[in-house]
């Protein structure tokens, strides 16, 4: 398997890479461990539910790479940063748990409480991957345009001296994995809605991305639709 690093500067030397991109990589590695590499303030969550699946907490997640306030590391023409600049996670995962591929017009706009909130439920009833990373999609969409909320962003823009109220529209992009019991059958392999690829120990079910329109285009990384 190719370094996540490695992958990287593979596509961002690619004329069919984005011109500006921060990037989320997510692969699976025996033995039930996660590998993502992450540059820029795109990045991940890993949930995990409670024995009685009645929360959702947060195992692993990335960090936002900036140089200073909103202005993320970025791979792309006119940017110095690269791939290198990217920071490296190795995690454990266990069946139940769902690994959360996110641009920033989510983690913006959601905190890790409203994230863990928002899929708890869907989760335990045991929606498919694709379905999970709509449901966050819309509500990131949703909550990006609303004037009187409280958001990771605005929180981060005061404690820099700058007031920002309300939402932050930006792209929306969330691509959720679901980690199985091997020999479970993730909803929607017959019809293509999500993909199971084994792993020693468990199996991963992968969404399609998350879209709060149905216009959206295809286009960056692996698995990204923009809104």
């Amino acid at each position: 398997m190719a370094r996540p690093a490695a992958a990287l500067a593979v596509r961002s030397a690619s004329p069919r890479f984005p011109r500006r991109a921060c990037s989320s990589d997510a692969s699976s590695l025996p033995r039930a461990r996660a590998q993502a590499f992450n540059v820029g303030d795109s990045g991940f969550r890993l949930l995990r539910p409670s024995q009685l699946g009645s929360q959702l907490t947060v195992e692993k997640r990335s960090r936002e790479q900036q140089h200073y306030f909103n202005c993320p590391y970025q791979l792309g023409t006119r940017s110095r940063d690269t791939p290198a600049d990217g920071d490296a996670y190795t995690a454990s995962v266990q069946a139940g748990d769902l690994v959360v591929l996110m641009t920033d017009g989510v983690s913006d706009n959601l905190s890790d409480a409203e994230i863990c909130e928002a899929l708890r439920s869907p989760l335990a009833s045991g929606q498919e991957a694709a379905a999970l990373a709509q449901t966050l999609a819309s509500l990131a969409s949703t909550a990006s345009h609303q004037l009187h909320r409280e958001t990771p962003f605005g929180v981060s823009a005061r404690k820099q001296g700058f007031s920002f109220p309300g939402g932050k529209p930006d792209d929306v992009t969330v691509l959720c994995v679901r980690v199985l019991e091997a020999g479970e059958s993730a909803k929607g392999e017959s019809n293509g809605a999500s993909d199971a690829v084994s792993v020693k120990g468990a199996r991963v079910a992968q969404g399609n991305p998350g879209a709060a329109n149905p216009s959206t285009m295809q286009g960056g990384a692996d698995f990204m639709s923009k809104l």
